[in-house]
């Protein structure tokens, strides 16, 4: 069996050229206060913004309304298993992007890897409550 070393998941939207992120790349993490977790359950289950909250609870707000407004097709997730050394990747496209796109996109973001790549499972799509 092999050793894989971390799996790392990316999502790639429709309009956007994919990129994959270094694996060592730490990604900053604080706690939410107590307004900036309202706004975000009210931004995943559509409620309104609310006032009162702070600068940063209502940018928390903003920001999942608009992914989960962006994010209205089905994905599929892909598993990239590379070579030389060894590793997994993840990566999750539209089920709209073209077999050909995403091999091209594997050849340039890891090139000269020998790589198996396959389909996993499809994933629904994600529309906000508020959208038609």
């Amino acid at each position: 069996m092999a050793n894989y070393s971390s799996i790392t998941l990316l999502h790639i939207p429709a309009h956007f050229t994919p990129s994959f992120l270094p694996l060592e790349t730490p990604m900053p993490t604080r706690t939410l206060s107590f307004d900036e977790q309202q706004a975000a359950e009210a931004a995943f289950h559509g409620h309104p913004l609310q006032p009162q909250w702070g600068a940063r609870a209502k940018q928390v707000y903003t920001g999942i309304s608009e992914a989960k407004q962006k994010q209205s097709l089905p994905h599929y997730q892909w598993r990239i298993g590379l070579q030389s050394p060894t590793e997994i990747q993840h990566c999750v496209y539209p089920t709209t992007t073209s077999l050909h796109k995403i091999l091209k996109e594997i050849s340039r973001q890891f090139p000269n890897r020998p790589y198996s790549l396959l389909r996993g499972k499809l994933l629904s799509s994600i529309k906000s409550p508020t959208s038609p």
